[in-house]
């Protein structure tokens, strides 16, 4: 029930913000949730489950940050493009938000099972 009225809260708050503040945050809230599932990958070798990126450390960081930073590009773009469309901002930052979701829970995962 706290976590609901946390949320809500943040919601709120959020609201009352412009959408050049509420992107701002949503991207670092991206990013950040990205860089917290690579260190939590990085520092024990052997828990990253995918195959793919799991072995080596280089594909592993380039693989988590380049994601993200290829979003971010993507939506710089769109921004000079188009400086001030408020609903571009405000699709970019509900993608920010949700694309930082899977990467956090990843990074849960990942320190619960160092324990």
């Amino acid at each position: 029930m706290r976590t609901i009225v946390l949320l809500l809260g943040l919601a709120i708050g959020l609201y009352a913000q412009t959408d050049v503040t509420v992107y701002r945050l949503s991207e670092a809230t991206m990013i950040g949730a990205n860089l917290m599932d690579l260190a939590s990958s990085l520092n024990t070798p052997g828990h990253e489950t995918n195959a793919l990126i799991g072995n080596a450390n280089g594909k592993l960081a380039a693989f988590k940050i380049g994601i993200p930073a290829i979003a971010a590009g993507a939506e710089r773009l769109i921004f000079r493009r188009h400086p001030s469309s408020p609903v571009a901002r405000r699709v970019a930052s509900i993608f920010n938000f949700g694309a930082a979701i899977g990467p956090t829970y990843a990074a849960i995962h990942n320190w619960r099972l160092h324990r």
